[in-house]
């Protein structure tokens, strides 16, 4: 009983040691399958010896062939004798077994493309944002130099520029006044100011085309064109004392002649903007930096809204802002239109914390 037993579990073991496709195949199959199996037994041997005569490797293969012709001929001619398409399914199988497959199944195809397909969308959208965020960068650096030019136009002058210097023949911008303040004295000089911009000596020092007053993420382009505006106030807001320039960047000239000082921004320097972005603008309508209408009051109340003379970008989710004590902020576009129009506001007396 004892050696009945140990019988049946050598058998048991050998029949989980024995290759699966012998042991699934048909009867007609199983000759050639052992014939392919004990060639592929012999070839992992002499891998793992590295046998290395060529002249054993022939003798190998002599053998197994002769061994496979023992194998397959002696079988009488009946219903049991491999068919070629048997023969054909069996070097099919062992090919399959032992090199893999070659090619790629339909769903194979389709899987990779796929893929391929989400990792394309994740890598644009991956790069968009890279370029947004650089763009958004670039745009906040260079509105702050700004700033730090109209702080130094202050400190010099202990008053700020006016938003837009006013007479009957000549209209020009804060953005003239400051190009000392940002190495452009040279341009500057050439501007006759005795003459309007727009005249005939003016024009090919207006038509310049600077970088620091362009946004990387607007679309229009043209000469000496610019996407920042002083903010001149809101009229959204109605407090007592109001008037229609009750912001920083005021118009002198034409109802006030003096310039202002930082002791009229009662709400604060730092709870005023001063400038803004307003991208994308006409020539005739401020999108230029020269002109004097390069100036603006935030009526609409909204941040990037449909009115285009307000405060607007081409930036995801809001603008840049910079207040008179040279901070630049981005606002976003969901803000309060009561919050915007009271940072717009040098005197209406409110207090904005959240925002």
């Amino acid at each position: 009983m004892v050696n009945q037993s140990l019988a049946a579990t050598n058998r048991r073991d050998r029949a989980k040691k024995f290759p699966r496709s012998l042991r699934s195949s048909t009867a007609a199959e199983r000759p050639l399958l052992a014939y392919f199996n004990f060639r592929a037994i012999i070839a992992r041997f002499a891998a793992i010896f590295d046998f290395g005569s060529l002249a054993i490797e022939r003798r190998a293969a002599r053998a197994l062939q002769s061994a496979g012709r023992r194998l397959i001929s002696p079988v009488p001619m009946s219903s049991t004798v491999p068919t070629p398409d048997v023969l054909d399914l069996a070097k099919r199988r062992w090919n399959c077994a032992r090199r893999g497959r070659s090619g790629f199944t339909l769903v194979e195809l389709l899987s990779a493309v796929a893929i391929i397909g989400v990792l394309m969308s994740l890598l644009l959208a991956a790069v968009q944002a890279s370029r947004d965020s650089a763009r958004r960068t670039s745009c906040a650096q260079r509105l702050h130099n700004q700033s730090l030019a109209l702080a130094e136009f202050q400190a010099a002058h202990q008053y700020f520029p006016p938003g837009r210097a006013y007479s009957p023949a000549r209209e020009y911008s804060w953005c003239v006044e400051l190009l000392p303040h940002l190495d452009q004295a040279a341009l500057y000089s050439r501007l006759d100011r005795s003459r309007p911009w727009s005249d005939a000596a003016n024009w090919e020092a207006a038509q310049t085309a600077l970088h620091i007053f362009r946004c990387p993420a607007a679309i229009r382009k043209f000469p000496g064109k610019t996407d920042y505006g002083g903010i001149m106030g809101s009229t959204y807001t109605v407090s007592p004392g109001f008037d229609f320039e009750n912001g920083v960047m005021i118009e002198t000239g034409k109802w006030r002649n003096n310039f202002l000082t930082p002791a009229e921004i009662v709400d604060g320097l730092s709870q005023t903007i001063a400038l803004a972005e307003c991208v994308d603008r006409d020539q005739d309508a401020g999108g230029l930096w020269v002109s004097g209408y390069n100036a603006f009051s935030h009526d609409n109340g909204t941040i990037n809204g449909q009115v285009t003379d307000d405060i607007c970008s081409r930036h995801p989710g809001g603008a840049f802002v910079a207040f008179a004590d040279g901070r630049v902020k981005f606002l976003s576009q969901h803000t309060a239109p009561e919050i915007v129009g009271g940072l717009c506001t040098r005197n209406g007396g409110e207090r904005v914390n959240d925002y």
